[in-house]
């Protein structure tokens, strides 16, 4: 699905205050509808939804994205379009970039299997790219995902050549049914020898109902949502001081399972931001 009304799209969802996940610092993740794939095991089955939901132009998203401007500005994160594929969308992204605050960076999940021409106009608009490479073999990739991953490969290697490698990091995934523990070896090789710098991996969980239609964590960590929790005070305290404004952060008595923010950490927010934007 390509964009018919450059301005203006629908997206599949938006999830806010992501810690080294999605790239480097804090990010909100936010994902684009269409896909070019059919993987088996789609995480976010919602992108094939032509349904039209909440419209956003550029400048509405970043509206809406300021309100996490000082975790971005302290860690070095900014946003991290996905999907879907983003780069479905390079209008937008140009857009995006062209009007949104020179520090925030702008990262991309994609994977890869897109037009040439688009990815080449996209890199001075993009600061890293976490591509989802399913499986070098292309018969692998062809039965996971129905179509052929020549253009992941060209596209990759264009990058690589263009001294890009430390702007990228490529998943390795392990897909239950589809690939073996040597296809996952000899990917890993294969890219290496290309010169890919960043290789992680992560296994592809078959589920048996589908995600709601919003990008998900899945379950909450609770040591990791009161680390976040920890990560953002400090860096409200330190802007706060900058600012020259009177805040001191409440102790916090929640003792059930926390994501890393809450209604009374939002306030706290809110308050800030008051005085900074």
């Amino acid at each position: 699905m390509h964009e018919t009304n450059q301005n203006e799209i629908s997206l599949i969802g938006i999830e806010r205050l992501r810690y080294l996940t999605d790239g480097p610092g804090i990010t909100t993740l936010v994902g684009f509808r269409g896909c070019p794939l059919n993987c088996a095991y789609c995480l976010n089955p919602q992108c094939h939804d032509n349904s039209i939901f909440n419209l956003y132009t550029p400048s509405l998203l970043i509206k809406v994205l300021k309100r996490d401007d000082i975790y971005f500005s302290a860690t070095g994160g900014g946003v991290t379009f996905g999907g879907g594929e983003p780069l479905l969308y390079p209008s937008f992204i140009k857009e995006f970039r062209e009007q949104a605050p020179d520090d925030w960076a702008i990262n991309v999940e994609t994977s890869l299997n897109s037009s040439f021409d688009i990815l080449r106009q996209l890199i001075p608009f993009i600061d890293y790219y976490i591509v989802d490479i399913k499986d070098t073999n292309p018969i692998v990739y062809e039965r996971y995902t129905g179509c052929d991953n020549s253009k992941v490969i060209k596209n990759l290697k264009y990058l690589l050549d263009k001294g890009l490698g430390n702007k990228i990091e490529v998943r390795v995934p392990e897909i239950p049914d589809y690939n073996t523990d040597s296809d996952i070896y000899s990917s890993v090789v294969m890219l290496k020898q290309m010169g890919v710098e960043h290789v992680s991996f992560l296994t592809y969980k078959v589920r048996k109902v589908l995600l709601t239609p919003s990008i998900s964590k899945g379950d909450v960590d609770n040591s990791y949502g009161k680390s976040l929790c920890q990560i953002l005070k400090k860096i409200r305290v330190e802007k706060a001081k900058e600012l020259g404004v009177d805040y001191t952060p409440p102790f916090c008595t929640n003792k059930k399972a926390c994501s890393g923010t809450c209604p009374v950490c939002e306030k706290e927010l809110e308050y800030i931001n008051s005085f900074y934007q």
